[in-house]
């Protein structure tokens, strides 16, 4: 429906795949080792063959699957147990797959043809997972979606703001943490839900309002009296 919020965010932006950064590229994605001999031996087939590359990478705004943050022992300096559970709910996994033949159109179009682009780019990666399945196929898409999707790191949630009948907050609207006095949490985890969007300008605003809660002050109006008088 017109009403619901983007479901899809393109990054784009350009890479050289040269393959002495290929530990820092398996690092970074949190790829298993065994990939690293097949990856660099796909950066070098692009620098041999002096092509230029760019990367389009379909992030999922509103997943469905559900993670949990548990409890190692009782010792507070215990790390916790986090399982994100990506794509446990099967939405997700078909939402992505739409993502990708929704990036996949773009291939074909006169602009993207005109700098060397093809929808065909991607099956140049090394996917040996998913080598079983016809390219371009749901399933050799699915596959890959399963074996090589990754995070970009901005967990929200986790400690949702709430009213006080609500049985799924930790904090309440001031940012305090239920049950526990002079404790207040601020950042993106009070987000009561994964915003359509990157997350550091919305966790800056919750910083700002935060500093107002504690200093007891409206700065938002204080700024407008002033900018009102220019």
């Amino acid at each position: 429906g017109d009403n619901l919020p983007p479901y899809f965010q393109l990054h784009f932006f350009s890479l050289m795949y040269e393959p002495e950064f290929i530990n820092l590229y398996i690092d970074l994605l949190n790829y298993d080792r065994k990939y690293t001999d097949g990856k660099r031996k796909e950066f070098q087939s692009t620098i041999d063959r002096n092509l230029r590359t760019f990367i389009i990478l379909p992030i999922l705004l509103h997943p469905k699957s559900k993670g949990s943050i548990r409890l190692q022992s009782d010792d507070p300096f215990d790390p916790p147990l986090i399982d994100p559970n990506y794509l446990d709910h099967a939405d997700d996994v078909k939402t992505m797959l739409r993502g990708i033949r929704e990036v996949l159109k773009l291939g074909d179009t006169k602009t993207f043809k005109s700098i060397g682009a093809s929808p065909q780019d991607p099956f140049d990666a090394y996917t040996p997972d998913c080598d079983g399945f016809q390219k371009n196929s749901d399933d050799y898409w699915i596959c890959r979606i399963k074996h090589y999707t990754f995070t970009v790191y901005h967990p929200t949630s986790t400690c949702r703001m709430g009213a006080k009948d609500d049985p799924t907050a930790v904090v309440d609207p001031e940012l305090r943490v239920r049950g526990i006095q002079n404790l207040r949490v601020v950042d993106a985890s009070v987000m009561r839900n994964v915003p359509s969007g990157n997350t550091n300008a919305p966790t800056i605003m919750i910083a700002e309002k935060a500093a107002d809660l504690i200093r007891n002050i409206d700065s938002v109006k204080y700024l407008r009296e002033r900018t009102d008088k220019l």
